[in-house]
């Protein structure tokens, strides 16, 4: 009878080297591990984007200016929605978190510094060029390389995969090495203990201790010890 070691060393020795790589969905690659490396397809972000919730403004607009600043309002720019037209000077567009910047305009002041006035938006800020955008490609440039080969895939690793584009698959799939197989499939039941040497639960201990006991003619067929009477009087 092998050890549980023994087994394990056994079936790890049968298991066969695969040199075959197969493309796996990325809903599906989970578990598995990558065999090239993986470079990003896009720009992160793909856009001018603004960091805050406020006003694309032109800093120029700002300049040598007592504080504060009135600009027109001539749009929104919303994610997934951007602002159309161009920031000219005196205007400005209200903005939300992770828009696209509009044309025209370099920089965002946020909203607490701002106040509305009729048609008019009052900013007290000076803001330099920049200030609260996140320029594209500042997290990752196209063709930079986000995961090396050799990585298992978890969660993190496939929400990074999707990020850069892997999902719809542009690439052949996610490339990942192909899961192992073993002969020993089949022959687990050699390596487990029998079912005799098994530890066995409360309910068999007691129902074994129970069937060990004398029955009740057995105990019945002993002399009974005799009472002690009490004389009466």
């Amino acid at each position: 009878m092998r050890t549980p070691a023994e087994a394990v060393r056994e079936i790890l020795a049968r298991i066969e080297s695969r040199a075959e790589v197969e493309a796996a969905p990325l809903a599906q690659a989970c578990g598995r591990v990558l065999a090239r490396d993986v470079a990003s397809d896009v720009d992160l972000p793909p856009f001018e984007k603004s960091a805050m919730d406020g006003f694309a403004v032109r800093s120029a607009d700002f300049a040598g200016r007592e504080r504060p600043v009135r600009l027109r309002r001539i749009g929104e720019a919303r994610a997934g929605a951007p602002f159309a037209g161009q920031v000219g000077a005196g205007e400005c567009a209200e903005i939300a978190t992770g828009s696209e910047l509009p044309r025209g305009a370099d920089a965002v002041v946020m909203v607490e510094k701002s106040r509305a006035e009729a048609d008019r938006i009052a900013l007290d800020d000076d803001p330099r060029a920049g200030q609260n955008v996140c320029h594209r490609g500042e997290d990752l440039r196209t063709g930079e390389i986000v995961l090396r080969s050799g990585r298992r895939l978890g969660p993190v690793e496939a929400s990074v995969l999707a990020a850069v584009g892997c999902e719809p698959v542009p690439r052949p799939a996610t490339s990942s090495s192909r899961r192992p197989r073993s002969p020993a499939r089949g022959r687990s039941a050699r390596a487990t203990p029998s079912t005799s040497r098994r530890a066995r639960g409360p309910r068999e201990r007691a129902s074994r201790t129970r069937a060990s006991l004398p029955t009740t003619s057995a105990r019945s067929s002993k002399p009974s010890a005799p009472r002690s009477t009490r004389a009466t009087r």
